[in-house]
Protein backbone atom coordinates (compact mmCIF):
# COMPACT_ATOMS: atom_id res chain seq x y z
CA UNK A 1 0.00 0.00 0.00
CA UNK A 2 1.46 3.47 -1.22
CA UNK A 3 2.42 5.40 2.53
CA UNK A 4 -0.81 7.44 4.11
CA UNK A 5 -3.05 7.03 1.35
CA UNK A 6 -6.59 8.06 3.09
CA UNK A 7 -9.50 8.40 1.58
CA UNK A 8 -12.23 10.33 3.65
CA UNK A 9 -16.24 10.49 2.12
CA UNK A 10 -19.16 12.25 3.05
CA UNK A 11 -18.23 14.41 5.55
CA UNK A 12 -18.79 18.70 5.93
CA UNK A 13 -15.60 19.94 4.83
CA UNK A 14 -15.21 23.59 6.68
CA UNK A 15 -13.21 26.24 4.10
CA UNK A 16 -11.41 28.88 6.29
CA UNK A 17 -10.02 30.44 4.26
CA UNK A 18 -13.14 31.31 1.85
CA UNK A 19 -16.15 29.73 3.61
CA UNK A 20 -16.83 27.41 0.16
CA UNK A 21 -17.79 24.66 2.53
CA UNK A 22 -18.10 21.72 0.45
CA UNK A 23 -21.30 19.34 1.95
CA UNK A 24 -20.93 15.41 1.26
CA UNK A 25 -17.36 16.44 0.56
CA UNK A 26 -14.41 13.63 0.20
CA UNK A 27 -10.40 13.91 0.93
CA UNK A 28 -7.91 12.33 -0.67
CA UNK A 29 -4.67 11.93 1.61
CA UNK A 30 -1.19 10.41 -0.44
CA UNK A 31 1.91 10.22 1.02
CA UNK A 32 1.29 13.11 3.94
CA UNK A 33 -0.43 15.74 2.16
CA UNK A 34 -3.80 16.46 0.94
CA UNK A 35 -4.01 15.38 -2.99
CA UNK A 36 -7.59 16.52 -4.06
CA UNK A 37 -10.82 17.22 -2.24
CA UNK A 38 -14.13 17.72 -3.54
CA UNK A 39 -17.56 16.14 -3.66
CA UNK A 40 -17.82 12.65 -2.57
CA UNK A 41 -19.57 11.57 -6.18
CA UNK A 42 -16.81 13.31 -8.29
CA UNK A 43 -14.48 10.67 -7.01
CA UNK A 44 -12.11 8.71 -9.45
CA UNK A 45 -12.75 5.23 -7.73
CA UNK A 46 -9.22 4.23 -8.69
CA UNK A 47 -7.34 4.71 -5.29
CA UNK A 48 -7.97 0.40 -4.96
CA UNK A 49 -5.46 0.62 -2.21
CA UNK A 50 -6.49 3.10 0.01
CA UNK A 51 -7.85 3.15 3.10
CA UNK A 52 -11.20 4.58 2.72
CA UNK A 53 -13.45 6.20 5.97
CA UNK A 54 -16.90 6.69 5.62
CA UNK A 55 -17.39 9.48 7.95
CA UNK A 56 -21.10 9.97 7.95
CA UNK A 57 -21.74 13.25 7.92
CA UNK A 58 -19.16 14.25 10.30
CA UNK A 59 -17.37 17.93 9.89
CA UNK A 60 -13.80 17.90 8.81
CA UNK A 61 -11.82 20.70 10.02
CA UNK A 62 -8.40 21.63 9.46
CA UNK A 63 -6.04 20.26 12.66
CA UNK A 64 -6.22 23.08 15.47
CA UNK A 65 -3.46 25.20 16.32
CA UNK A 66 -3.04 26.35 19.68
CA UNK A 67 0.20 29.26 19.87
CA UNK A 68 0.18 29.62 23.66
CA UNK A 69 0.96 26.36 25.76
CA UNK A 70 3.30 25.02 28.01
CA UNK A 71 3.71 21.50 28.06
CA UNK A 72 6.15 20.86 31.28
CA UNK A 73 3.02 21.78 33.38
CA UNK A 74 -0.07 20.01 33.90
CA UNK A 75 -2.41 22.44 35.04
CA UNK A 76 -2.92 21.10 38.29
CA UNK A 77 -2.85 23.96 41.07
CA UNK A 78 0.07 22.74 42.81
CA UNK A 79 2.88 24.99 43.52
CA UNK A 80 4.98 22.38 44.02
CA UNK A 81 5.04 21.45 40.61
CA UNK A 82 6.91 24.84 39.77
CA UNK A 83 10.01 22.79 40.81
CA UNK A 84 9.81 19.76 39.11
CA UNK A 85 13.27 17.80 38.45
CA UNK A 86 14.10 17.81 34.62
CA UNK A 87 13.19 13.94 34.50
CA UNK A 88 9.40 14.87 35.88
CA UNK A 89 9.20 17.57 33.53
CA UNK A 90 10.13 15.52 30.42
CA UNK A 91 7.58 12.92 31.47
CA UNK A 92 4.94 15.90 31.61
CA UNK A 93 6.00 17.04 28.10
CA UNK A 94 5.36 13.92 26.68
CA UNK A 95 1.97 13.18 28.36
CA UNK A 96 1.17 16.71 27.46
CA UNK A 97 1.69 16.28 24.13
CA UNK A 98 -0.51 12.82 23.52
CA UNK A 99 -3.65 15.26 25.46
CA UNK A 100 -2.73 17.93 23.08
CA UNK A 101 -2.98 15.93 20.32
CA UNK A 102 -5.76 13.81 20.91
CA UNK A 103 -8.21 17.23 21.70
CA UNK A 104 -7.51 17.96 17.96
CA UNK A 105 -4.78 20.44 18.37
CA UNK A 106 -2.22 19.19 15.61
CA UNK A 107 0.03 21.88 16.02
CA UNK A 108 1.37 24.06 19.15
CA UNK A 109 3.75 26.83 20.36
CA UNK A 110 5.19 26.01 23.59
CA UNK A 111 5.82 29.33 24.97
CA UNK A 112 8.27 28.19 28.05
CA UNK A 113 9.68 25.24 29.75
CA UNK A 114 12.47 25.49 32.49
CA UNK A 115 14.72 23.32 30.47
CA UNK A 116 15.20 22.13 26.91
CA UNK A 117 12.46 19.15 27.55
CA UNK A 118 9.90 20.52 24.59
CA UNK A 119 12.82 21.21 22.13
CA UNK A 120 14.04 17.68 22.47
CA UNK A 121 10.38 16.15 22.04
CA UNK A 122 9.83 18.12 19.09
CA UNK A 123 12.50 16.64 17.86
CA UNK A 124 11.31 12.92 18.53
CA UNK A 125 7.97 13.94 17.15
CA UNK A 126 9.49 15.47 14.30
CA UNK A 127 11.43 12.47 13.64
CA UNK A 128 8.35 9.68 13.79
CA UNK A 129 10.09 8.43 17.63
CA UNK A 130 6.86 9.20 19.16
CA UNK A 131 3.62 10.76 18.92
CA UNK A 132 3.02 14.37 19.53
CA UNK A 133 1.76 17.61 17.92
CA UNK A 134 4.10 19.66 15.92
CA UNK A 135 5.64 21.90 18.96
CA UNK A 136 7.28 25.30 17.58
CA UNK A 137 9.30 25.42 21.36
CA UNK A 138 9.83 29.41 22.51
CA UNK A 139 13.04 27.56 24.52
CA UNK A 140 13.43 28.90 28.19
CA UNK A 141 11.54 32.10 28.16
CA UNK A 142 14.08 35.57 28.85
CA UNK A 143 13.35 37.39 32.08
CA UNK A 144 14.82 39.72 34.49
CA UNK A 145 16.52 38.47 37.63
CA UNK A 146 13.51 37.66 39.89
CA UNK A 147 11.24 38.62 37.20
CA UNK A 148 7.88 36.30 36.07
CA UNK A 149 8.42 33.01 34.96
CA UNK A 150 11.18 32.09 36.58
CA UNK A 151 9.84 28.31 36.47
CA UNK A 152 9.63 28.52 32.87
CA UNK A 153 12.30 30.13 32.21
CA UNK A 154 16.12 31.91 32.53
CA UNK A 155 16.85 34.88 34.27
CA UNK A 156 18.91 37.56 32.17
CA UNK A 157 20.15 41.26 32.51
CA UNK A 158 21.30 43.62 30.08
CA UNK A 159 21.10 43.78 26.55
CA UNK A 160 24.35 42.51 25.65
CA UNK A 161 23.54 38.88 28.00
CA UNK A 162 19.98 39.00 26.32
CA UNK A 163 21.22 38.73 23.08
CA UNK A 164 23.66 35.97 24.20
CA UNK A 165 20.84 34.12 25.90
CA UNK A 166 18.31 34.24 22.36
CA UNK A 167 21.63 33.06 20.59
CA UNK A 168 21.64 30.04 22.84
CA UNK A 169 18.40 28.87 22.77
CA UNK A 170 18.36 29.47 19.04
CA UNK A 171 21.38 27.43 19.41
CA UNK A 172 19.58 24.55 21.48
CA UNK A 173 16.79 24.18 19.05
CA UNK A 174 14.20 26.89 19.90
CA UNK A 175 12.02 27.90 16.70
CA UNK A 176 10.53 30.96 18.10
CA UNK A 177 11.62 33.12 20.79
CA UNK A 178 9.92 34.34 24.18
CA UNK A 179 10.18 37.60 26.55
CA UNK A 180 8.70 38.74 29.78
CA UNK A 181 7.83 42.24 29.76
CA UNK A 182 5.63 42.60 33.00
CA UNK A 183 5.15 40.42 35.78
CA UNK A 184 2.53 38.20 36.44
CA UNK A 185 0.09 36.16 37.58
CA UNK A 186 2.23 33.08 39.20
CA UNK A 187 4.88 34.38 40.18
CA UNK A 188 5.45 35.63 44.12
CA UNK A 189 6.75 38.87 43.89
CA UNK A 190 5.91 40.37 40.44
CA UNK A 191 3.06 42.64 40.25
CA UNK A 192 1.28 42.13 36.85
CA UNK A 193 1.39 45.76 35.74
CA UNK A 194 4.94 46.24 36.63
CA UNK A 195 7.69 46.54 33.30
CA UNK A 196 10.34 43.83 33.67
CA UNK A 197 12.53 43.23 30.75
CA UNK A 198 12.95 47.07 29.11
CA UNK A 199 12.70 48.16 25.40
CA UNK A 200 16.12 47.87 24.84
CA UNK A 201 16.77 44.33 26.08
CA UNK A 202 13.45 42.77 24.50
CA UNK A 203 14.93 44.82 21.20
CA UNK A 204 18.00 43.10 21.21
CA UNK A 205 16.16 39.65 21.51
CA UNK A 206 14.25 40.82 18.24
CA UNK A 207 17.06 41.73 16.24
CA UNK A 208 18.81 38.16 17.01
CA UNK A 209 15.57 36.45 15.98
CA UNK A 210 15.15 38.30 13.24
CA UNK A 211 18.26 36.93 11.90
CA UNK A 212 17.66 33.79 11.97
CA UNK A 213 14.08 33.96 10.52
CA UNK A 214 11.90 33.20 13.50
CA UNK A 215 9.27 35.39 15.58
CA UNK A 216 9.54 36.48 18.93
CA UNK A 217 6.26 36.16 21.76
CA UNK A 218 5.99 39.04 24.59
CA UNK A 219 4.25 38.35 28.15
CA UNK A 220 2.72 41.40 28.70
CA UNK A 221 0.27 42.48 31.37
CA UNK A 222 0.31 46.34 31.51
CA UNK A 223 0.92 49.53 29.83
CA UNK A 224 4.50 50.07 30.05
CA UNK A 225 5.27 46.59 29.31
CA UNK A 226 2.78 45.78 26.43
CA UNK A 227 4.31 49.54 24.96
CA UNK A 228 7.92 48.44 25.38
CA UNK A 229 7.17 45.19 23.66
CA UNK A 230 5.29 46.57 20.52
CA UNK A 231 7.88 49.31 19.63
CA UNK A 232 10.45 46.54 20.31
CA UNK A 233 8.59 44.61 17.56
CA UNK A 234 7.68 41.38 18.98
CA UNK A 235 5.02 39.42 16.71
CA UNK A 236 2.73 38.40 19.76
CA UNK A 237 1.44 40.15 22.79
CA UNK A 238 0.32 37.55 24.98
CA UNK A 239 -2.35 37.92 27.23
CA UNK A 240 -2.71 42.04 26.94
CA UNK A 241 -4.56 42.81 30.27
CA UNK A 242 -4.76 46.81 29.88
CA UNK A 243 -3.96 47.19 26.48
CA UNK A 244 -4.34 50.79 25.59
CA UNK A 245 -5.81 52.40 22.09
CA UNK A 246 -2.13 53.52 21.41
CA UNK A 247 -1.12 50.46 21.83
CA UNK A 248 -3.67 48.90 19.64
CA UNK A 249 -3.39 51.37 17.03
CA UNK A 250 0.29 50.43 17.07
CA UNK A 251 -0.05 46.68 17.27
CA UNK A 252 -2.42 46.83 14.06
CA UNK A 253 -0.23 48.92 12.00
CA UNK A 254 2.75 46.90 12.58
CA UNK A 255 0.62 43.20 12.40
CA UNK A 256 1.17 42.25 16.02
CA UNK A 257 -0.80 39.17 17.00
CA UNK A 258 -2.75 39.49 20.03
CA UNK A 259 -3.34 36.57 22.27
CA UNK A 260 -5.19 37.02 25.02
CA UNK A 261 -5.53 33.39 26.57
CA UNK A 262 -8.88 34.06 27.96
CA UNK A 263 -9.02 30.76 29.48
CA UNK A 264 -6.09 31.13 31.80
CA UNK A 265 -7.66 33.96 34.02
CA UNK A 266 -11.23 32.21 33.45
CA UNK A 267 -10.61 29.32 34.70
CA UNK A 268 -8.59 30.59 38.09
CA UNK A 269 -11.26 32.96 38.95
CA UNK A 270 -14.05 30.20 38.08
CA UNK A 271 -11.93 28.27 40.92
CA UNK A 272 -11.00 30.77 43.11
CA UNK A 273 -12.30 29.85 46.23
CA UNK A 274 -10.09 26.33 45.75
CA UNK A 275 -8.33 26.25 49.14
CA UNK A 276 -5.15 25.02 46.89
CA UNK A 277 -4.65 28.38 45.41
CA UNK A 278 -2.54 30.97 46.76
CA UNK A 279 -4.27 33.94 47.76
CA UNK A 280 -2.08 36.56 46.15
CA UNK A 281 -2.41 34.59 42.97
CA UNK A 282 -6.21 34.87 43.01
CA UNK A 283 -6.20 38.41 43.55
CA UNK A 284 -4.31 38.91 41.23
CA UNK A 285 -6.21 36.69 38.81
CA UNK A 286 -9.29 38.41 39.20
CA UNK A 287 -7.56 42.21 39.08
CA UNK A 288 -6.33 41.40 35.47
CA UNK A 289 -9.33 39.28 34.40
CA UNK A 290 -12.13 41.63 33.41
CA UNK A 291 -9.82 43.75 31.61
CA UNK A 292 -8.52 40.94 29.68
CA UNK A 293 -11.77 40.61 28.14
CA UNK A 294 -12.40 44.11 27.27
CA UNK A 295 -8.74 44.36 25.98
CA UNK A 296 -9.36 41.36 23.51
CA UNK A 297 -12.52 43.08 22.04
CA UNK A 298 -11.32 46.48 21.71
CA UNK A 299 -7.99 44.97 20.03
CA UNK A 300 -10.53 42.92 17.56
CA UNK A 301 -12.88 45.46 17.00
CA UNK A 302 -9.95 47.59 15.54
CA UNK A 303 -8.89 44.92 13.56
CA UNK A 304 -6.19 43.46 15.33
CA UNK A 305 -5.00 39.66 14.43
CA UNK A 306 -5.27 37.48 16.51
CA UNK A 307 -5.10 33.62 17.47
CA UNK A 308 -6.11 30.61 19.64
CA UNK A 309 -3.91 30.58 22.94
CA UNK A 310 -4.91 28.77 26.04
CA UNK A 311 -1.96 28.96 28.34
CA UNK A 312 -2.59 25.19 29.15
CA UNK A 313 -0.65 24.07 31.76
CA UNK A 314 -1.22 27.17 34.37
CA UNK A 315 -3.95 26.16 37.35
CA UNK A 316 -7.46 24.37 36.12
CA UNK A 317 -6.21 24.88 32.63
CA UNK A 318 -5.10 21.15 31.27
CA UNK A 319 -3.99 20.32 27.88
CA UNK A 320 -6.40 19.13 25.21
CA UNK A 321 -8.68 21.96 26.24
CA UNK A 322 -8.55 24.45 22.82
CA UNK A 323 -12.17 24.32 23.00
CA UNK A 324 -12.95 26.33 26.14
CA UNK A 325 -11.19 29.57 25.02
CA UNK A 326 -12.91 28.84 21.71
CA UNK A 327 -16.07 29.43 23.29
CA UNK A 328 -14.57 32.47 25.76
CA UNK A 329 -14.23 33.96 22.18
CA UNK A 330 -17.55 33.00 21.24
CA UNK A 331 -18.58 35.02 24.66
CA UNK A 332 -16.89 37.85 23.51
CA UNK A 333 -18.48 38.21 20.17
CA UNK A 334 -16.48 36.71 18.20
CA UNK A 335 -18.20 35.01 15.03
CA UNK A 336 -17.98 31.05 14.55
CA UNK A 337 -16.07 31.26 11.40
CA UNK A 338 -13.40 33.79 12.74
CA UNK A 339 -12.75 31.30 15.72
CA UNK A 340 -12.35 28.49 14.10
CA UNK A 341 -9.70 30.68 11.59
CA UNK A 342 -7.99 32.31 15.00
CA UNK A 343 -7.40 28.44 15.92
CA UNK A 344 -6.18 27.70 12.60
CA UNK A 345 -5.28 29.38 9.49
CA UNK A 346 -3.95 32.44 11.68
CA UNK A 347 -2.52 30.71 13.80
CA UNK A 348 -0.13 28.95 11.07
CA UNK A 349 0.08 32.89 9.93
CA UNK A 350 1.67 33.87 13.39
CA UNK A 351 4.46 30.74 13.18
CA UNK A 352 4.85 30.97 9.75
CA UNK A 353 3.89 27.92 8.35
CA UNK A 354 0.44 29.05 6.74
CA UNK A 355 1.90 27.73 3.45
CA UNK A 356 1.92 24.36 5.27
CA UNK A 357 -0.55 23.88 8.09
CA UNK A 358 -4.14 25.87 8.56
CA UNK A 359 -6.44 24.72 6.64
CA UNK A 360 -8.03 22.05 4.03
CA UNK A 361 -6.60 22.66 0.59
CA UNK A 362 -4.65 20.77 -1.80
CA UNK A 363 -0.70 19.80 -1.59
CA UNK A 364 -1.14 21.14 2.13
CA UNK A 365 -0.05 18.71 4.75
CA UNK A 366 -2.94 16.59 5.71
CA UNK A 367 -3.42 17.82 9.45
CA UNK A 368 -6.96 17.05 10.13
CA UNK A 369 -9.51 16.20 12.48
CA UNK A 370 -13.39 14.95 12.15
CA UNK A 371 -16.08 16.33 14.90
CA UNK A 372 -19.49 14.88 15.32
CA UNK A 373 -21.55 18.53 14.88
CA UNK A 374 -21.09 21.58 13.32
CA UNK A 375 -19.34 24.32 14.66
CA UNK A 376 -20.25 26.92 12.14
CA UNK A 377 -23.78 26.19 14.04
CA UNK A 378 -22.51 25.12 17.74
CA UNK A 379 -19.15 25.80 18.67
CA UNK A 380 -18.88 22.99 21.14
CA UNK A 381 -19.03 20.87 18.82
CA UNK A 382 -15.67 20.84 18.03
CA UNK A 383 -15.24 19.35 21.74
CA UNK A 384 -16.50 16.18 19.62
CA UNK A 385 -13.32 14.47 18.38
CA UNK A 386 -14.26 11.47 16.32
CA UNK A 387 -10.83 11.48 14.23
CA UNK A 388 -7.47 13.44 14.11
CA UNK A 389 -5.09 12.91 11.23
CA UNK A 390 -1.18 14.23 11.58
CA UNK A 391 0.61 14.75 8.21
CA UNK A 392 -1.35 11.91 6.94
CA UNK A 393 -1.19 8.92 10.16
CA UNK A 394 -4.12 8.33 12.01
CA UNK A 395 -3.28 9.71 15.38
CA UNK A 396 -6.33 9.64 16.81
CA UNK A 397 -9.72 7.56 16.36
CA UNK A 398 -12.79 6.32 17.54
CA UNK A 399 -14.53 5.84 14.67
CA UNK A 400 -16.04 2.02 14.83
Amino acid sequence: MEKNKIILKNCFIVDVNKENHITSGAIVVRDGKIAWLGHTTDIEWTEKSAKVIDLKGLTVVPGLINVHVHLCLSGEANPNLLNQSDIETTINVMDNSNKTLSGGVTTIRDCGCSNSAAIEVSKAIESKKIKGPRIVSTGRALLMTGGHGRFLGREVDGVENLRQAAREEIKAGAKALKVIATGGVLSPGTEIGAPELNYEEISAVVEEARKRGITVAAHAIGTTGIMNAIRAGVDSIEHGSYLTNDGIDLMKEKGIFHIPTLTAYHRVVENSNNSKMDSTTVQKANQAHDDNMKSFINSRQAGVKFATGTDAGTPYNPHGNIHMEMRLMEESGVSKIDILRAATIKGAELLQLEDRVGSISENKIADIIAVEGNPLENMDAIKNIKLVIKEGDIVYSTLQ
